[in-house]
């Protein structure tokens, strides 16, 4: 999920928005996004199993 956000998606090359103009990606909101998501992730006691994963939470950390 971090990769798709860090990524974005070029608007023109789907047949249903190609018609759209495509705007510049403002990189203050990526960052707000990436927060809020580790945030949502860290609080929520149903994602428990994702941060009692040594693992997750590096890749949690680095996102941050």
């Amino acid at each position: 999920m971090f990769n798709a956000i860090n990524k974005g998606w070029n608007i023109n090359t789907s047949p249903l928005y190609r018609h759209i103009t495509a705007k510049k990606i403002d990189q203050t909101f990526v960052q707000e996004m990436k927060n809020m998501l580790v945030t949502s992730i860290k609080s929520d006691p149903d994602c428990k199993f994702i941060t009692d994963d040594l693992e997750m939470n590096k890749i949690l950390e680095k996102y941050k």
